[in-house]
């Protein structure tokens, strides 16, 4: 064992009495957190997951519905496309889902985002109104409307209840 520089200056035996007298008192002390300490941390956890849990579910409801009205815009854009291309829209479009799925319409490639499924009726030459329906359809947890949206082909998109997309 060495032997500190201030025992010289004390005598020896005195000095490693009292360095050992440290070493037994570290060694009696426990380390560890205390009751409150613990429970505050947990209180502090479940504050912040009460705080986050709901603005998850939101966050999840906002984007299931953003790619809602992204996936018959796409759609509106290839029927425009084939329109362009032959001057009237394809008599028919087959239905595409539930997502992610992907189907051709007049050759063009429309695709639509996991749990949506697109239907685009074309109602005649000139027009055509596409609905695209999540399977989590209705109102989520949050309060968001889920509900079908409906897209025709003068460019107005609207949920099921009228409001605008």
């Amino acid at each position: 064992m060495n032997v500190p520089l201030f025992c010289y200056l004390e005598s020896y035996k005195k000095c490693k009495r009292g360095i050992q007298m440290q070493i037994d008192r570290k060694m009696t002390e426990r380390d560890g957190f205390t009751l409150i300490e613990l429970l505050i941390v947990i209180a502090i956890i479940a504050i912040l997951a009460s705080i986050a849990i709901p603005q998850f579910a939101t966050y999840r409801a906002k984007s299931v519905r953003a790619s809602m009205i992204v996936d018959s815009r796409n759609a509106s854009i290839a029927l425009e496309a084939y329109r362009t291309d032959w001057d009237s829209y394809p008599s028919s479009a087959p239905d595409v889902g539930p997502g992610p799925d992907e189907g051709m319409w007049g050759g063009n490639m429309v695709r639509v985002s996991k749990g949506n499924t697109m239907s685009a009726p074309v109602l005649d030459t000139s027009t055509y109104r596409i609905q695209i329906v999540n399977s989590s359809a209705g109102t989520s947890s949050s309060g968001i409307d889920m509900s079908p949206i409906t897209l025709d082909s003068t460019g107005i998109c609207q949920f099921s209840d009228g409001s605008a997309c």
